[in-house]
């Protein structure tokens, strides 16, 4: 009898296929979350963004799909028990610390390599440090996190493994070329 394919261990060349294929669609995604709330926001408060947003609609925001990455290992690497049980609290708590450390890194590096960070300000917000992160988007994050594992992840593997390991490879293979492609400027 064959061996079926373990698409679970962080070993296997499958894992990190699926994660660069996770990374490179939450990326898109994420630019089209950002614009739609920012066009949003805009349209309510008649206050552009100060970057260029629009400017091309299909480019990837890599820091969503480091975010989803970042999720997708820490439920690997969590106990099978403890996401069986779906301790919510401890996970939010977590994913939302995860979030605010990748955040908080990525503006500190842009203000350090550009001397700004022109995507985010969050000064004027409560509990914020040095404005790179804010306590309500850490909770949102949080919020987010705990959703993506508990319950989108889940579903998005049992989606993904319905295809052959063939057309995995191929589709990882069209997606990091776009992926190239669209961050071109």
């Amino acid at each position: 009898m064959k061996k079926a394919k373990d698409f679970t261990s962080w070993r296997s060349w499958h894992f990190w296929r699926d994660l660069v294929i996770y990374f490179v669609v939450f990326s898109l995604i994420g630019h089209g979350i950002e614009i739609v709330i920012t066009g949003g926001l805009w349209l309510i408060t008649g206050d552009g963004p100060t970057y260029g947003i629009f400017d091309n609609l299909l480019e990837p925001y890599s820091i969503y799909g480091s975010a989803v990455v970042i999720f997708i290992l820490f439920a690997t690497f969590l106990p099978r028990n403890f996401l069986r049980t779906r301790n919510v609290l401890p996970i939010f708590i977590l994913t939302g610390l995860a979030c605010a450390v990748l955040e908080y890194a990525c503006g500190a590096f842009m203000v350090w390599r550009f001397g700004q960070n022109p995507y985010w300000d969050y000064h004027d917000q409560p509990f914020n440090l040095q404005g790179q992160i804010c306590l309500r988007n850490t909770l949102f994050f949080g919020l987010i996190a705990t959703v993506f594992i508990l319950w989108l992840y889940p579903r998005l593997e049992k989606i993904l493994h319905k295809l052959s390991s063939a057309r995995l490879d191929i589709l990882m293979i069209f997606l990091v070329v776009a992926f190239v492609i669209l961050s071109v400027k």
